[in-house]
């Protein structure tokens, strides 16, 4: 079950799968809005180093075994970039992997939208990729935002495929069936060669604020106890000022004792709280995210899907033009719609994430046209 510590966009978690390693935990970011499904979220990753592909070979072994794949998470860590809704033009600028953030916006806009609010900004995403699995990836959430805006008149796309495709995979096709939310895994049970606990999807905090306070208040009333009655109470050295040593000697030992059974005190007590015949946490079955009920029937392949968003294929973006483009746009939509924008919020929102070089271009581009009229915020995202 989902912590109800995730309430904004653009959070990550730290993953940790201990077939791969048992010590290593490794940062992910959400691409997902927690008002899309609050029980669930999507992370996107690329197999770039020892531990993704680890991570990729053993999602195939446990395809292969029907088993779903044990791995544990902490979370959720970062700022909110839900800040986006206080301009009423937003520009997200993605490269790479490096969407992922970003895409955790356009979900959360798209379900916003699906809960009944209305349109009230213009929002320009600028993607450029490598690999046209991350146009696969997101397709789902573009086939939504063009059924709620089919003119276009509130987002608009620019995609550059920056690697040019062979013949054979332009006429791959995508997996529709997964997309649409279809279950692509049959198992119903977990890897149990590492643990034999029953692995549960999440789980709620060890303890709510409340509790922690109370707990640490009472580890300092006990050793402020303590000490006080080291310092001034009887004392060893009393009769003898050459037992000084053993005096030392006590005075650690009972601290460290305080301690030690602070900490077991803490630790039983956590046990017997989650305690799964004493627990009140409700467990849940292995769902899959919900996408879309249905995909495009003209989209079969990449080709189409190249098509259908009219993807800019075999160079890099022109950002300078891109930037300038969305500038004249937010000062057309705020001349049409001179409501929609925050109180003194004049500027445009950019989020940008990716390389550096992609940064660097939108940070030119930006200076061109003149700083006064942006807000930039850079998500770091190592590649």
């Amino acid at each position: 079950m989902a912590s109800p510590l995730w309430l904004y966009v653009g959070q990550f978690v730290y993953l940790n799968v201990p077939t791969i390693s048992k010590l290593q935990w490794h940062a992910f970011t959400i691409a997902s809005s927690p008002r899309t499904s609050p029980d669930t979220l999507t992370i996107l990753l690329k197999s770039l180093g020892d531990w993704t592909e680890e991570l990729v070979k053993y999602s195939e072994d446990c395809k292969k075994n029907n088993v779903l794949p044990t791995m544990y998470m902490d979370g959720y860590y970062g700022a909110s970039l839900e800040m986006y809704d206080e301009y009423s033009t937003v520009c997200l600028v993605g490269g790479g992997i490096g969407v992922t953030p970003l895409l955790s916006i356009l979900e959360d806009i798209v379900a916003k939208l699906q809960k009944g609010e209305s349109l009230r900004q213009k929002v320009i995403f600028i993607f450029s990729f490598r690999e046209l699995s991350l146009l696969e990836e997101i397709h789902p959430v573009l086939m939504q935002i063009k059924e709620l805006d089919p003119q276009q008149y509130y987002f608009s796309l620019h995609f550059s495929l920056t690697r040019a495709p062979t013949t054979g995979q332009l006429n791959e096709l995508i997996d529709r069936e997964r997309l649409a939310g279809k279950p692509h895994v049959s198992a119903t049970k977990y890897d149990a060669s590492v643990t034999s606990k029953k692995p549960r999807p999440f789980t709620e905090p060890l303890r709510t604020r409340t509790s922690k306070v109370m707990m640490f208040g009472a580890s300092f009333l006990v050793t402020l106890i303590v000490v006080l009655l080291v310092k001034y109470g009887n004392k060893v050295q009393a009769d003898d000022e050459n037992l000084w040593p053993l005096q030392n000697f006590v005075e650690i030992s009972l601290l460290i004792a305080v301690g030690m059974i602070t900490v077991y005190t803490s630790v039983a007590l956590d046990k017997k709280t989650h305690d799964p015949k004493t627990s009140t946490t409700r467990n849940y079955d292995v769902v899959e995210t919900p996408r879309l009920p249905s995909i495009a029937a003209d989209v079969h392949t990449f080709q189409n899907l190249i098509s259908e968003y009219n993807v800019d294929v075999g160079r890099r973006p022109d950002i300078p033009d891109l930037i300038e483009s969305a500038f004249m746009e937010h000062r057309a939509f705020r001349k049409a719609h001179p409501s929609s924008s925050a109180a003194g919020n004049k500027t445009i929102g950019v989020f940008v994430s990716g390389p550096e070089e992609l940064k660097k271009a939108v940070e030119y581009a930006i200076e061109d046209i003149g700083s006064q009229h942006f807000d930039v915020h850079e998500e770091e995202f190592e590649l």
